[in-house]
């Protein structure tokens, strides 16, 4: 749609003032958006800190839960390894006994 329509559609008057929410919205996303007049700079501030922070959580957990994902697997292939590294130890302690040689002669 190009901004003329959209402007018509929605019934904005003003094109100029399509194209600044725009490039707001762009530039910081729904923030860009909000109302701001008669706030005071700490609100604004805490505001743009808080959501910063959420975002940051939200990371935060999602690299969490991959690591643990990725621990979890390291730790069944490390089991996974001794297992088979400790049956093998025991398959060579079986041919290596002297039964295993009377067998043979």
């Amino acid at each position: 749609m190009t901004k003329q329509r959209v402007a018509d559609e929605l019934g904005i008057a003003d094109i100029g003032r399509l194209k600044v929410w725009m490039r707001k919205y762009k530039e910081q996303g729904e923030y860009g958006l909000m109302e701001h007049r008669g706030r005071r700079e700490q609100y604004k501030d805490q505001e743009r800190y808080l959501k910063r922070l959420e975002m940051e959580n939200a990371v935060l957990k999602k690299w969490l839960e991959i690591t643990k994902k990725e621990v979890y697997q390291r730790s069944i292939d490390s089991s996974t390894k001794f297992v088979n590294d400790l049956a093998s130890k025991n398959s060579v302690k079986k041919s290596e006994s002297p039964e295993a040689d009377s067998t043979h002669t």
